[in-house]
Order: C-alpha cells, then structure tokens, then sequence
C-alpha cells in the first residue's frame, strides 16, 4: 500500500520535467530570433547622408556619406626624371614607343606595321621575330601624386583621384625643365618629347612622351566618415548638376 501511494507521488516529476524543457526551448527560440532580428538589422543597408564637405562635421564619425565639394591637393606635382612640375590633383607621364605589332592572318602568314604603343609589345614569338625585334623600353608611363589630397575639409587616399585621370589636362613640356643627361637626347614638339630627329619620321624604338595634369574640381563620393577621412565606397565622380 505505501509502495502504490510513493509512485503516485512520483507521477508528476516527468510533467514537471517536461514544462521545463519546454520553458528552456521557449527561451532558447526568443533568443535566436533576437539574434536574427540584431543580425539582419546590422545587415540592412544604412541610408547614405548627402553632406557639403567643406567642414568636417565630428558628428558623422562612423556614418555612410555622399560627401560633394571640391577636390584640392597640397604640395607640388613632379616627375622627378623630366624635371616637369605642375600644382594640381595628379600630374601623368605617357610614354610611347614605335614598335613592331604583328598580324597573323587566317592561312598563318604574318604582315607587320609600326605602331605608337605605351606597353611593350612582346616581339620574341613573332613569326619572324630577328627581322622584327622590339627594344625594350626605357621609360615607363608613370602618375605623380601630391602630398596630401582632400575633398572639401576632409582628407582622401591619394589614389581616390584615379576615376578621374581621363579628365586630365596636356600640359607641355619645356626644353628649360629637361635635365641636362637628356636634353640632347630628345627633340620638343608642341609640348611632346621626341627621341626622333624628326618626329614626323619616327624610328622603331623612338619615343614620344606627353604630360598632362588632373586639375582641381568639383566631385562627390560615397563613403564612411572617419574622423578628418573619408574611407571610399566607391568611385570619385564629378556631381550631377
């Protein structure tokens, strides 16, 4: 009879274990979708804020931001080869040089013709490669950059500006900024260096070479605010008017 009445007491310990571990799965379920829901809110894209970038604003610190204003550099431009020195966002060298191109046509033969190209043009598998060598090139097409760049108030990674280098203006060279190793070697031309005696007559291996300068200018861009920075979120655009 005592036995009958210690397993009738016992019967409720499997429903009192039961409610618990519901009670558990219960919390355990609310906190995966408070985490999920912290989650996905973390992952939703943040509405950029258009701002003038004259001043920095030390609210914004963290913040998404399409900064617009004007894009100004500090310190001069220089090629230090060439001697050209210019103020302005970035300051390019192109350097070209006459070289043999080869054509292979559908039954294999192989016609040739020089052409101006600023990357060398490998000659070694040409089908006729003794007859048409290219030489190699002495001077690469180099970007200059200044010492500091800023886009209103804030300051830019030097490199931002590279969107906008097919807007860069020529800029002619001078006879007076040639250092003197290489003045009696090239021939200026409307503000282009030729290694050409006549450079309307070039040679395989001649070389031409053009400057040209990105100015100052209004631009905006997409990115986070860091402080006095501006880390990029995308690409240095001129502003749609």
């Amino acid at each position: 009879m005592a036995r009958r009445r210690r397993r009738r007491a016992l019967r409720p310990l499997p429903l009192l274990l039961a409610v618990f571990l519901v009670a558990v799965l219960l919390v355990l379920a609310y906190h995966w979708r408070e985490h999920e829901r912290q989650r996905r809110a973390a992952e939703r894209p943040v509405a950029a804020r258009v701002i003038d970038a004259a001043r920095v604003d030390p609210r914004l610190d963290g913040r998404p931001v399409v900064a617009r204003g004007r894009l100004t550099a500090e310190g001069e431009l220089a090629d230090p080869v060439f001697g050209v020195r210019a103020r302005g966002l970035a300051l390019l060298r192109r350097v070209e040089m006459r070289q043999w191109q080869e054509r292979r046509a559908a039954d294999g033969s192989a016609s040739y013709a020089a052409v101006w190209s600023e990357r060398p043009i490998e000659s070694s598998r040409f089908a006729r490669a003794a007859e048409h060598a290219n030489p190699r090139m002495p001077f690469a097409s180099a970007v200059f950059r200044p010492a500091r760049l800023r886009l209103g108030g804030y300051l830019l990674p030097l490199e931002a500006v590279d969107p906008l280098l097919d807007r860069a203006e020529p800029l002619p060279a001078t006879a007076e900024a040639l250092p003197e190793n290489l003045a009696a070697s090239f021939v200026l031309r409307e503000g282009v260096l030729h290694t050409a005696a006549d450079p309307e007559q070039p040679a395989i291996g001649d070389l031409r070479i053009r400057f040209l300068v990105l100015r100052p200018r209004d631009a905006e861009l997409e990115a986070i605010v860091r402080g006095g920075r501006l880390e990029p979120r995308g690409p240095l655009r001129e502003p749609v008017r």
